[in-house]
């Protein structure tokens, strides 16, 4: 495999782009082929060209952002952070594995004491 270092930064940004927007369709409908509507989340959502590639992947689905749900959707990924912490200090598994296909539900990290001085 040849690779070209001489592309244009836009073309890579915009490959990268597509190449999220096929996969995430890909999986919403093979995941949730009954879905009418798709909550959009993080950088991707304030993307208008991801949105609308998406968009015309998903014509009879309904794109929304995780505002209509109360959570900014730049801020996704430290809630979600925030929630694997809470289950980790309550002793509660951090995985579905009927999501993840994990053999069982696992305490996801730890909590550790600093040393003290």
């Amino acid at each position: 495999t040849i690779v070209n270092t001489e592309l244009p930064p836009k073309d890579v940004q915009e490959t990268l782009v597509q190449r999220n927007v096929i996969t995430s369709s890909e999986a919403i409908k093979q995941q949730a082929p009954e879905t009418s509507w798709v909550y959009m989340c993080g950088g991707g959502s304030n993307s208008k060209g991801m949105t609308k590639a998406l968009a015309c992947l998903l014509p009879d689905m309904d794109l929304r952002d995780t505002t209509e749900l109360g959570l900014d959707p730049d801020a996704i990924e430290a809630v979600t952070f925030a929630w694997l912490a809470k289950q980790t200090y309550e002793g509660k598994a951090g995985n579905a594995p009927c999501v993840t296909g994990a053999n069982a539900g696992q305490i996801l990290g730890g909590i550790y004491q600093a040393a003290r001085e």
